[in-house]
C-alpha cells in the first residue's frame, strides 16, 4: 500500500484541505482498505484528521480515495 498525489489547499478561514489516494496492488486489498460500506476509510480518515487537528491546531478535511495499480511496486524500485 502506498500514498500518493497529496495535494493540500488552506482556505482564507485557514481551514486545511488534503486530497490523497491510496494505492494498492490489488483489487481484493483495496476491499480491505475500503472496508464494509466504506467503514475502513472512513476510520483511517478520522483518525489521520483527528492526529493533524491535534498536530496543527487548525481544522483539517481529508478526502481519501483507494485505486488499485498492479504496477505500483515497481515505481519504487
Amino acid at each position: 500500500m502506498q500514498t500518493s498525489n497529496i495535494r493540500t489547499t488552506i482556505y482564507l478561514n485557514e481551514d486545511l484541505y488534503i486530497k490523497a489516494r491510496i494505492i494498492t496492488s490489488d483489487d481484493r486489498y483495496k476491499k480491505m482498505i475500503i472496508g464494509e460500506k466504506g467503514r475502513m476509510v472512513k476510520e483511517i480518515g478520522m483518525a489521520a484528521r483527528k492526529e493533524l487537528e491535534t498536530a496543527t491546531n487548525q481544522k483539517i478535511y481529508i478526502d481519501l480515495t483507494v485505486e488499485v495499480n498492479t504496477h505500483w511496486y515497481d515505481s519504487l524500485v
